[in-house]
């Protein structure tokens, strides 16, 4: 069983920093996640990372996973399964069934889709019900689809959205949309998105497929809407199932409680990104590098001159 001085554990924007930091200051370390690039691979269009003045989200995760890889880091692209600590490191447990130890750990698991749990969700996910507009979006061309979440994740989506679907119809809960400005002036501008606030789904509806939506409240004299399909971008929630099995301090929320230097309640544990409370919730992937940056720099100060 190979046995690391630090394992980082989410291969996300904040995992892959932690392992470029960690290839440059030359520690031996173990990189493990399913799916590099993470969440970030689904960003439409970002125009706020530093030295891009617009770029996919996909393309930005693949630019940063060719730089990580360049450096040769043991990387494992699988999930890590179960986490047990014994004495005083820990035994992680690979999906494929692979034993490896770390004497510290860095956790940076991100976050998932966040769902609205009604009815008709699980029976159709697939069959119009959708979570990714970046990834989806091109099977509904030329037909009629309904967004749901008006903040950044939901308006950005109806954008990309606009340009192949015949129409949108943007549902947001709360009487006003919460995107930033620059967004909600460009979806204003879109004459095939009709922006459809103070309501919510009650279930999804159709036979093999979705054909249609209950609403809460009518809309233009009716409570359901017939669409092709449906996005649902209403934010996300903490990938903290292995931070409960580790004991860690949570908050309220479930998200992983850290200090400054990203370290949690459990000394040999750091977490990085969208699954801390650093930043005050700032969920960027300018935030989630900087931590995981921090994270491996604060492990290096406290720990390098032990190995």
């Amino acid at each position: 069983m190979k046995k690391y001085p630090l394992a980082i554990i989410g291969a996300g924007m904040a995992g892959l920093t932690a392992s470029l930091y960690a290839s440059r200051y030359g520690l031996s370390y173990a990189l493990i996640g399913a799916v590099p690039g993470g969440k970030g691979l689904d960003a439409i269009l970002v125009e706020n990372y530093p030295g891009f003045e617009q770029i996919s989200g996909a393309e930005l995760m693949q630019r940063v996973k060719k730089q990580v890889l360049s450096y040769h880091p043991d990387f494992y692209q699988e999930k890590v399964k179960e986490i047990k600590e014994e004495k005083n490191e820990f035994k992680l447990i690979l999906s494929s069934q692979k034993k490896i130890k770390a004497e510290f750990l860095i956790l940076a698991l991100g976050t998932k889709r966040r769902k609205l749990n009604v009815e008709g969700e699980k029976e159709f996910l697939g069959k119009g019900v959708h979570f990714c507009a970046a990834c989806d979006g091109y099977f509904y061309k030329d037909k009629k689809v309904l967004v749901v979440g008006g903040g950044n994740a939901g308006v950005t989506a109806a954008l990309m959205l606009s340009d192949i679907a015949k129409k949108i119809y943007l549902l947001e809960a709360a009487d006003k949309l919460r995107a930033t400005p620059i967004w909600q002036k460009r979806i204003k501008q879109k004459r095939n998105v009709d922006i459809v606030l103070a309501n919510a789904v009650k279930a999804f509806k159709g036979g093999e497929r979705l054909e249609k939506v209950s609403l809460v409240h009518p809309y233009s004299g009716s409570k359901e809407l017939k669409v092709d399909g449906v996005f649902v971008e209403i934010g996300s929630i903490p990938n903290n199932r292995l931070a409960k099995k580790l004991g860690l301090d949570l908050d309220q929320r479930g998200y992983i409680k850290v200090k400054d230097n990203q370290q949690t309640s459990h000394p040999k544990i750091y977490a990085a990104g969208d699954i801390t409370t650093g930043s005050n919730y700032f969920q960027q992937l300018l935030i989630s590098a900087s931590e995981g940056a921090i994270a491996v720099d604060s492990f290096y100060r406290s720990s390098f001159a032990s190995f």
